[in-house]
């Protein structure tokens, strides 16, 4: 396990292998995009659409490993933090956080935790409305719209639960 002991807290930093394992599976679509664009430019029926799906795949599924390496080796912030406030997970675009109070309690799920809430309603209703939708559609799948993915940190799943557990015991009002 790969805490980092803070002053009010902990944090348990982002899995590099397993964001290292997406990497590779981006190269299959980005050369499905060049040769779009090489049969583009020789001699396809329509050249045009090759042109735009090729740069599109290439623009998505090449800028999305340039955002995974960003996001696990030079933003420093990132990962998922327990203190007395609460959970907090943080990424470059993401920063969600929990109170302890608004919790009611954890369960697994093979490699998710999922957090039951007491109040969904009131979670819910914090939203806009994309995220609320998307929320319903979690809730609606895993039984709560926060659920955590151990695979992206470097802890096993009965660690962080064990973790969680604990300072929920220990700050739960």
């Amino acid at each position: 396990m790969a805490t980092i002991q803070l002053e009010d807290g902990i944090k348990i930093p982002l899995s590099k292998k397993m964001y290292l394992y997406l990497i590779p599976a981006c190269v299959g679509p980005c050369s499905i995009g060049v040769i779009d664009i090489y049969r583009a430019y020789n001699g396809a029926s329509h050249p045009m659409l090759g042109l735009v799906l090729g740069w599109i795949t290439i623009a998505f599924f090449g800028g999305f490993p340039i955002i995974l390496l960003w996001t696990v080796f030079f933003h420093k912030g990132s990962g998922f933090y327990i203190n007395s406030k609460g959970i907090n997970v943080v990424t470059p675009f993401v920063k969600r956080f929990l109170s302890w109070d608004k919790i009611s309690g954890f369960s697994a799920r093979q490699k998710l935790i999922v957090v039951r809430l007491k109040d969904l309603d009131d979670y819910l209703s914090a939203k806009n409305f994309i995220m609320r939708r998307l929320d319903k559609i979690n809730t609606a799948m895993q039984g709560s719209p926060y659920v955590i993915n151990t695979i992206t940190y470097q802890c096993s799943p009965d660690e962080l639960m064990a973790i969680l557990q604990s300072n929920f015991e220990k700050y739960k009002s």
